[in-house]
């Protein structure tokens, strides 16, 4: 299995010289440079980079650089890599934000894809903290009714990916549920409403309340899909579609 880019970073700091304690627990946004390493070490950790990932990292470059964060996309850039490529780099930074939350940094590291955050890693507050840390980190609000289905670090990071219109590669968002099910959407006053499409037969349009989403109309879905073609909408502020715009009621 390919190492993470920022496992790997982690790893480049140490060998620069870097505390293996603190490389661990850096967070992707804070300098490498004073937080880990000295000006020696930095310029040790450069050509690190240089030699692992066969790039060059220019002078006018290495002067802008400096989070983990930092050099994950300025790799990725140089090795032409895509975002369908560096998804696991999401997946860091969500255990990032768990332990910002106040979970464990051990719990957070093993904590597998596929298990719920809330009671493995973090208690209720820390839930809580963790999904304000998540609007805040990636800039999108993270409506209530999903905030109760969203669980593992698996189900935040294809959250996420769908809130900033990212794609699996063929133009549907990784979240779309099956291959007979077409999910999209599209910006209004700069928020993405989003929508999905199901079914086959004359159109109907489904409108669910306010404060419920898309999953409200799964057992009516299961009943029509077969005769009308469903186009469902979250609103605004609910499921994947973005906040309206403030003041709101």
């Amino acid at each position: 299995m390919t190492v993470p880019v920022i496992d790997q970073l982690r790893e480049l700091v140490v060998q620069a010289g870097g505390d293996p304690q603190m490389a661990r627990e850096l967070e992707l946004d804070r300098a490498v440079a004073l937080n880990v390493l000295d000006s020696i070490g930095f310029t040790a950790f450069i050509a690190a980079i240089e030699e692992r990932f066969a790039i060059r990292v220019s002078d006018r470059s290495s002067v802008k650089l400096r989070s983990l964060k930092d050099f994950a996309q300025y790799i990725d850039a140089q090795l032409g890599r895509t975002a369908a490529d560096t998804a696991v780099s999401l997946i860091d930074q969500l255990r990032e934000l768990v332990v910002q939350a106040g979970g464990d940094p051990q719990l957070a590291r093993d904590l597998e894809l596929d298990r719920a955050v809330a009671l493995n890693a973090l208690d209720s507050i820390g839930f809580t903290a963790f999904i304000a840390a998540i609007e805040d980190r990636f800039a999108i609000r993270v409506s209530d009714r999903s905030s109760v289905k969203l669980r593992s670090l698996k189900d935040f990071a294809q959250y996420v990916d769908a809130q900033l219109g990212r794609t699996n590669g063929s133009g549907v968002p990784a979240t779309a549920g099956s291959a007979d099910v077409v999910a999209s959407g599209f910006t209004v006053d700069g928020e993405r409403l989003h929508y999905e499409i199901e079914g086959h037969g004359p159109p109907l349009l489904l409108l669910n309340g306010i404060g419920l989403d898309l999953s409200a109309w799964a057992p009516l879905v299961q009943a029509l899909c077969g005769e009308r073609q469903l186009v469902l909408l979250d609103f605004r502020g609910s499921g994947l579609s973005g906040p309206p715009p403030e003041p709101c009621s």
